[in-house]
């Protein structure tokens, strides 16, 4: 089994995990563990889904758990599974055309499920929908989320509700020309499309204007800007022509930060290594060739832009990363706010690393040794290492470590996962 993802709210935290080493016509299954904080005791159920099924969202609302799986051949459905007895109520959504789910997000103050659905239709436009649904899966509302154009594409959505009505959306968007993207090969990071971060309110089942932040007309994130891949696109108008800055960009983050809204957002890009092996000719003559190979991802910045409540920029600016390199594009960073101050961290090699900003201004940076059981430990390598926030002003640290020892007659090498509880202070 492969854990997937969790969800926290109030005193229980769910898990979800999936079968690996599919064959090719062996149906899916999942498992959802249920920890009651208080009581301290498990519940379990478990279930099937179609062969080849990628699972897109994840959320949970009291007793009732909702699944987002993109199938095959681009169909999609909703899973919403009773977390007591295991029972399923499947829901198909978009029947007859090509969709993409791109989250699920639970509102848990109006007890409702909201998923953000892309459609092609008749292969000209892609549409944005939003379907809200109670919490066994009984269909509420659906609206469309428009843009000024076909060529900005929204995706990688994340939702904040503000109350039982009010949301906040907000995501990636990528500028697109020509032919429709394929939803199965649009996050490709060799050729990236993404240009910037995309921002819009929900109010009673209607979305409102949205608003685009362009990362090449953003003037503090010296980071970014060595990294861009420049590519020549059509202007949104069809006039002419424009030079646009596309990156990987991950799924956004937001704080609610008393008068304003914070979004961050990590960029990476493909690493490759180059190995050289021999071969031997028809002559049997020797030479060599040369190949590339898929080494992970390197992060190298993390973009923070400051709104105010209307959606307005304020100031950006960002935190370079440094030789960060990962196989996950799991967001490794944290960005959170302390008094006036906002503060970015990342956790590599053996290093905690932060940066604290006052708007566009950079106030400190520091970097702290992560401590070990032995004090003659030393760290050789790391990987996956990730930060979070735990509560008031204390942290989680996690990850795998290689650690050498000499002083150890057994052991003196090994590889641990360790988990840290940090404070800021």
């Amino acid at each position: 089994m492969q854990f997937i993802d969790s969800y926290f709210f109030g005193t229980k935290v769910h898990l979800l995990f999936r079968n690996i080493g599919r064959g090719r016509n062996e149906k899916g299954y999942y498992e959802i563990v249920s920890l009651d904080l208080v009581n301290n005791k498990f519940e379990q159920i478990s279930g099937t889904f179609p062969a080849k099924a990628e699972l897109s969202g994840f959320e949970v609302i009291d007793k009732y758990a909702c699944l987002g799986i993109n199938l095959s051949k681009s169909e999609t459905d909703l899973l919403f599974i009773n977390l007591t007895n295991g029972t399923i109520n499947p829901v198909k959504l978009a029947a007859g055309d090509e969709s993409f789910i791109e989250t699920v997000y639970a509102n848990q103050f109006s007890k409702e499920f909201y998923v953000a659905l892309k459609v092609k239709k008749d292969n000209r436009y892609i549409k944005d929908l939003i379907h809200v649904f109670g919490p066994e899966g009984i269909g509420v509302e659906t609206f469309e989320m428009i843009t000024e154009d076909n060529v900005r594409v929204l995706r990688k959505f994340r939702f904040e509700a503000l109350d039982k009505k009010q949301l906040l959306v907000f995501g990636v968007f990528d500028l697109h020309t020509g032919r429709l993207p394929d939803f199965d090969k649009m996050e490709d990071e060799d050729k990236p499309k993404s240009a910037g971060l995309f921002f819009a309110r929900l109010n009673n089942y209607k979305a409102g204007a949205i608003d685009f932040f362009d990362f090449s007309r953003l003037d503090n994130i010296h980071g970014s800007i060595a990294q861009r891949t420049v590519t020549k696109a059509k202007k949104t108008d069809g006039g002419g022509g424009a030079y646009g800055a596309f990156f990987n960009i991950s799924r956004p983050q937001l704080i609610d930060d008393n008068d304003k809204y914070i979004l961050s957002a990590e960029l990476y890009k493909p690493h490759y290594r180059t190995e050289t092996r021999m071969d031997y000719d028809f002559y049997g003559r020797p030479y060599p060739y040369t190949y590339s190979v898929f080494d992970g991802y390197l992060f190298f910045d993390v973009v923070v832009i400051a709104l105010n409540k209307k959606g307005e920029l304020i100031w950006n600016n960002d935190y370079i990363i440094r030789d960060l390199k990962s196989f996950s594009v799991e967001r490794h960073s944290l960005v959170f706010s302390e008094n006036e101050f906002v503060t970015a961290a990342y956790v590599n090699n053996g290093r905690v690393y932060s940066k604290v900003f006052d708007g566009s201004m950079d106030i400190d940076s520091d970097e702290s040794i992560i401590a070990t059981n032995n004090g003659k430990d030393r760290i050789d390598r790391d990987e996956n290492n990730f930060i979070k926030q735990w509560y008031d002003g204390y942290f989680l640290i996690y990850g795998y470590q290689k650690i050498l020892n000499r002083s150890l007659s057994k052991q003196n090498e090994r590889t641990i996962f360790y988990l840290n509880k940090i404070a800021y202070k």
